[in-house]
């Protein structure tokens, strides 16, 4: 028996050893008996040619569900496109983080060591204030010494007589009583 294939397809079926194909809508010659059985299987085929009208009009919605299908795959492409590079940006954004997170930790502890330091100036310039006052103050003591100093030198030097020649510089000693 002539089968027709009733789709855009082509159909294959095997029995027996022998391989039966069909063109889109093609035909193609059976055994009687293997008929029910492929109806009972539900292949597309029967023993009416789809007319020309139907085979257009299928045609055209068959183009029409590929060029639908053509834009689906095309919108799911630019959608995996456009989730690449989402993707891509949001390391992006997580490494920035990473790194603004690690200068702001930085920043953090300079700002730490210059506060420390700051104030470690503070006290040094404290005790640097208080060393020149006890500096100024040792000076004018030593000053008030070495005045003193002198004018007890000076009373001791005029209070003495000078050493006379004969002795060479050394003084003169009472006599000793024997």
């Amino acid at each position: 028996m002539l089968l027709y294939n009733q789709v855009s397809k082509p159909v294959e079926w095997e029995a027996n050893g022998v391989d039966y194909k069909w063109a889109p809508y093609g035909s193609c010659e059976v055994p009687d008996i293997y008929v029910p059985l492929l109806k009972l299987e539900g292949f597309p085929v029967d023993s009416v040619p789809i007319p020309p009208k139907e085979k257009a009009e299928r045609a055209a919605a068959a183009m029409s569900e590929d060029a639908k299908e053509a834009e689906i795959q095309k919108l799911k492409k630019q959608l995996s496109d456009e989730e690449a590079r989402a993707g891509e940006s949001k390391r992006a954004a997580e490494a920035a983080d990473l790194r603004a997170t690690s200068a702001r930790e930085h920043a953090e502890k300079a700002f730490e060591k210059v506060s420390a330091l700051e104030e470690e100036i503070r006290t040094l310039r404290s005790d640097a204030a208080e060393y020149e006052k006890m500096i100024a103050d040792q000076s004018s003591e030593i000053a008030r010494l070495e005045e003193t100093l002198q004018i007890e030198l000076a009373k001791q030097t005029l209070g003495k007589p000078e050493p006379s020649k004969e002795s060479d510089g050394k003084q003169n000693k009472p006599p000793k009583n024997s």
